[in-house]
């Protein structure tokens, strides 16, 4: 593969994690808002530990992108 179409994929990939990262916030900011209000115990327990990962594999994108 020719080094500018290397690039061109380059770009693809993180134009791809920029936009994955930007949904993610969106939904931690959702589901922190949901777990915020939320009664049920069992709720906020499963939504903890949704937003742990999410949190978690957006901090990993953040790093492959800066990389």
């Amino acid at each position: 593969m020719d080094p500018l179409g290397i690039q061109k994929t380059e770009k693809r990939r993180r134009a791809e994690l920029v936009k994955q990262i930007n949904e993610n916030f969106k939904l931690i900011e959702y589901y922190s808002y949901k777990q915020r209000y939320s009664r049920d115990i069992a709720e906020k327990a499963f939504l903890s530990d949704v937003l742990e990962d999410l949190k978690e594999d957006t901090s990993c994108m953040i790093a492959d992108i800066s990389n």
